[in-house]
């Protein structure tokens, strides 16, 4: 058990590099009423990877022409966009008047390579869609539910594809042991055959057979029996 206020999931967002992108919210209590977003802040902000220094790369505020319906828009200009292709953290935030922050959304910003780089259309009218439903419950619990997929995973699947990678390293491993008993099972074979010639050779004759065959023979000889299973 863990107490804390960050988002108990990551969600990747995959977007294509200089090109626009919406990002619908909608905010409701737990009896699903639209929460009021008046006077509320509702931010977007993205870094780069750690090792180029984790510089902000990114910070839009949410459109909530209507804060008593609970819904806020992201809308990400193509200019806004125009980043490197590779993935950036990112966290989505709520204000209200109070001040006191509640962390809503958080995971990576994948921006894809796009061979179009033009980035100079501004788009305004749009009609609020919902990507993401955002229920907040008692004590400020946050529970999200993607309404949309298209250009949204859940990390969950990145979970998936390692757990098939990892299965399939046991797999391949599990497989170079079987070989490795199969040549080592003819590598004693071969030892076996060269024993039994050298044998043969200083003149201890090599017999091989079944219980029933060695109790047939009515003459045994100087040989070396070696009693097989039928």
């Amino acid at each position: 058990m863990a107490l804390g206020n960050t988002p108990r999931r990551e969600t990747l967002i995959s977007v294509e590099a200089s090109k626009s992108y919406a990002l619908g919210m909608r905010f409701v209590d737990e009896d699903g009423e639209p929460i009021d977003l008046t006077d509320c802040v509702l931010r977007f902000v993205a870094t780069d990877p750690p090792q180029r220094g984790s510089t902000e790369v990114l910070n839009v505020l949410a459109t909530i022409d209507l804060p008593e319906t609970g819904q806020a828009l992201f809308k990400f200009q193509a200019s806004d966009l125009t980043l490197e292709p590779t993935s950036y953290a990112y966290d989505v935030t709520l204000i209200p008047p109070s001040g006191y922050s509640t962390p809503i959304l958080k995971g990576y910003l994948e921006i894809g390579t796009n061979t179009d780089l033009d980035d100079t259309n501004v788009y305004e009218d749009l009609n609020v869609t919902t990507d993401i439903t955002v229920t907040v419950g008692s004590g400020d619990s946050i529970t999200i539910v993607i309404e949309r997929v298209d250009g949204m995973f859940l990390v969950v699947s990145r979970l998936i594809e390692d757990f098939a990678i990892e299965m399939q390293k046991q797999v391949d491993k599990a497989a170079g042991s079987a070989q490795n008993a199969l040549g080592s099972a003819n590598r004693a074979y071969g030892y076996a055959e060269e024993m039994r010639e050298w044998l043969d050779n200083a003149g201890f004759p090599f017999w091989k057979g079944t219980q029933a065959e060695f109790d047939a023979i009515e003459k045994k000889r100087e040989f070396l029996y070696l009693i097989v299973e039928g």
